[in-house]
């Protein structure tokens, strides 16, 4: 008999009814795919949550694919058209579906999706679902405040400077493209959530970041954490250089790969706010560290940009110590 859910159905419970407030009677589907349960982390979660809405009321509805290589690998016609069709989502998969086009029409015409951490990015033990998993709604909201107070920052700004001991020296603007609240409320029309929660996100203005970015953690798509920064050096909104070890040489391999100068462009800033992430080998979790952050490479069309990379090519570059101005003030 497999129990390992037993340990996940209070965090579910909490991201049903606090996170997504369901409400009774709401159809909830939760996409997955045929390689996902192959993760232990979502193995245990993923009954956990359909319980959850089974016990709050809602009609869970179940629907899977096979598995895709990478993420933002477009989803087969029928689960896209699924996903337009229900109350909210939960997103339980391998590979991230958050850049797909599926993921972004959905939110178009108002589901609620809430994305739960990819396998690939857990990978093969429950650590990192054990420690985020929201454990009561008083953490939910300790890090909903944080992340709406940040973010407020950086809705009401124009121009943005990072800085870290590492190196990075970076200026962009923002404001022309979207923001992301992270903070753990799926609750409003259209809304994309992530669990675990803390971390907000922005789209970059076109053309606009110059300077100097040092990942120091970790970048999607190559081995972490790393074991030799990675330095980009960034002109007018692309990537032109980068320098590093090995993790360095085997990312400039795949970025090449692409054959598209996009899959250069700088396209989102931002920062994390959970107190409970640590660095380690997960982009997913290094994106929510307290205190770091990430850049975004390749399509912005999540942020209602124009740039749409083949096989939605989006990578981020996270790192650690970061000090941050906007519009001259240091936050």
């Amino acid at each position: 008999m497999d129990l390992k859910f037993v340990e996940m159905m209070e965090s579910a419970r909490i991201i049903v009814e606090d996170c997504v407030k369901l409400k009774a009677g709401d159809e909830a589907l939760v996409v997955t795919d045929t390689r996902a349960t192959d993760y232990c982390g979502v193995e245990a979660l993923l009954p956990a949550i359909i319980g959850a809405i089974q016990v709050a009321g809602g009609e869970p509805v179940v629907i899977s694919y096979v598995a895709k290589t990478s993420n933002g690998d477009e989803l087969p016609k029928a689960v896209a058209k699924a996903m337009k069709n229900t109350d909210v989502i939960f997103a339980l998969t391998t590979k991230s579906i958050l850049h797909t086009t599926a993921a972004r029409e959905a939110r178009a015409v108002g589901i609620r999706t809430l994305m739960l951490p990819a396998g690939s990015g857990v990978g093969f033990t429950n650590d990192m679902i054990y420690r985020l998993m929201p454990k009561s709604r008083e953490e939910i909201e300790e890090i909903a405040n944080l992340t709406n107070a940040i973010g407020s920052l950086f809705k009401n700004g124009h121009m943005v400077k990072i800085t870290t001991k590492k190196g990075t020296d970076l200026t962009l603007s923002i404001g022309k493209l979207r923001m992301s609240f992270n903070n753990g409320y799926c609750d409003q029309p259209g809304s994309m959530q992530f669990i675990p929660s803390g971390q907000l996100a922005i789209g970059v203005d076109p053309g606009s970041a110059n300077g100097t970015l040092v990942s120091d953690v970790s970048i999607s798509r190559v081995s972490a954490p790393l074991s030799t920064p990675i330095t980009f050096t960034i002109k007018d909104g692309y990537v032109t250089s980068i320098v590093g070890g090995k993790e360095a040489e085997a990312f400039k391999k795949i970025i090449q790969s692409q054959n598209d100068p996009d899959a250069y462009f700088i396209c989102e800033v931002g920062l994390g706010m959970n107190p409970k992430a640590k660095p380690g080998r997960d982009t997913l979790e290094n994106e929510h560290i307290y205190g770091g952050g990430h850049i975004g490479i390749g399509s912005n069309a999540t942020f209602g940009g124009e740039i749409q990379c083949a096989n939605n090519w989006h990578v981020d570059t996270c790192f650690l110590g970061a000090s941050v101005w906007i519009d001259g003030k240091q936050i």
